[in-house]
């Protein structure tokens, strides 16, 4: 492998980094790149302070908030679950609520 040194900083440059170009007095230098720097930025509603909170949090908290708001009922008649958004509710007159999972 052929490493290369920056005509300006002196550091190594690896094959496929860095770019060519000529000088006015004709010689050809190969100059380093840089990368862009990962900036993290805040989320709308949701300050980084808040972010960062959240991920710096225990595994097991964040899956206990999780399992609390999905709040997964279970059917009346099959015993299966039911998500958020799914289902059917239905009242009697005595006020007994059941939750089935479809029509069928």
């Amino acid at each position: 492998m052929k490493v290369e040194l920056c005509s300006f900083s002196g550091y190594k440059i690896y094959p496929g980094h860095g770019r060519r170009y000529a000088r006015i007095d004709g010689k050809v230098a190969k100059k380093r790149t840089r990368r862009a720097v990962k900036f993290q930025r805040a989320i709308t509603g949701a300050s980084l302070a808040d972010i960062m909170a959240k991920r710096n949090q225990k595994p097991e908290v964040r899956k206990a908030q999780r399992e609390q708001a999905i709040r997964v009922e279970l059917c009346s008649f099959s015993g299966y679950k039911i998500y958020p958004g799914h289902g059917r509710r239905y009242a009697r007159i005595d006020g007994k609520v059941f939750q089935f999972l479809n029509g069928k």
